[in-house]
């Protein structure tokens, strides 16, 4: 949240100066015609009035000593009060994100001229920061005004297309480590990440309104766990000993499956032989092994080109914009 306080021609009154009436008082930064205005102000005022003329046109300027008083007092009082209903994580995330959204409104002020710019947090609400900028132009303020989310986004553009080769730099083109972000539109979206630089057990969860269903292991894993949806975290934070988990097994099954099948083990091209003596579709049809392949196609071309990508199912072609566009 930016503040900028606008002083161009702000209506004040004062017996001091003898004035009848409210008196448009010029800032120090008014455009042209406020220096007549100053001189008509002055002319034949006594020895007081022009002091007190000369502390309004040149109000003082807050050191930066004061201005990190006061953005260290209300840091303290933000973190002091936020402990009483958030956690040491929580605080520190809310602390870095206004911190980056607070900078660009103060590095933008700083860059068009503002005065008094102070960063300053309100506990139990959020941050702030204030400048003088009297007569700044629309454009400014309006620029001052969407500077706060800008460092925020930038940073999400960095984070969302940090693909690329991390664990094995060995002069390979194609990314060691990605995440990539498919949107389909029977309104459902996955998210899905690797890298092979590490081998933690995969797994993979299918994410719904009442329940979540987990695979758990790598490539192939028969092990299927569903865990129950039961309120948030938000509202209980010891809500996961409250979700009923069970394995799945299928009919026969007495113990849990395996993480993993073997590609060398029977099981593997069962169904593939299966199919080939009944003369039966497998379990999948050529048409998902194409829905398969397409999207890795798109992955593949969208961190090439650092794009967004798009399938049109009417072309079967992939595009570089939507297609009803």
């Amino acid at each position: 949240m930016g503040i900028a306080n606008d002083e161009r021609d702000t209506p004040r009154r004062s017996s001091m100066l003898g004035l009848e009436a409210m008196t448009a008082v010029p800032s120090a930064d008014s455009s042209e015609g406020s220096e007549e205005i100053w001189a008509a102000l002055r002319s034949g005022a006594s020895a007081e009035t022009l002091a007190v003329l000369d502390e309004l046109k040149h109000p003082p300027r807050h050191s930066w000593v004061s201005q990190l008083g006061v953005l260290g007092i209300s840091l303290v009082l933000f973190v002091s009060l936020g402990l009483l209903q958030w956690s040491v994580a929580e605080i520190a995330v809310l602390l870095a994100v206004l911190l980056v959204h607070e900078t660009g409104h103060y590095l933008t002020m700083l860059a068009f001229g503002y005065r008094d710019i102070r960063m300053f947090f309100i506990p139990l609400f959020g941050a702030a920061v204030s400048g003088s900028g009297a007569n700044a132009p629309g454009y400014q303020r309006t620029l001052v005004a969407l500077a706060g989310p800008v460092p925020g986004i930038l940073l999400g553009l960095v984070l969302a297309f940090g693909c690329g080769v991390f664990a094995w730099p060995d002069g390979r083109e194609n990314a060691d480590t990605f995440h990539a972000l498919l949107e389909y539109p029977k309104g459902f979206l996955v998210s899905y990440a690797t890298s092979f630089g590490n081998d933690s057990p995969s797994f993979t969860r299918y994410m719904g309104k009442q329940a979540t269903l987990v695979n758990i292991g790598g490539e192939g894993s028969p092990r299927y766990q569903v865990i129950e949806e039961k309120g948030t975290h938000e509202s209980n934070p010891d809500i996961d000993r409250q979700r009923q988990a069970k394995y799945l097994l299928l009919p026969g099954e007495t113990e849990t499956p395996p993480m993993g099948i073997d590609d060398s083990s029977p099981e593997h091209m069962a169904d593939w032989f299966d199919c080939l003596r009944s003369r039966q579709a497998p379990h999948c049809t050529v048409e998902e092994g194409f829905a398969h392949s397409v999207a890795c196609m798109m992955v593949t071309q969208s961190y090439w080109s650092g794009r967004r990508v798009y399938w049109d199912p009417a072309s079967e072609a992939i595009l570089d914009h939507h297609p009803t566009a």
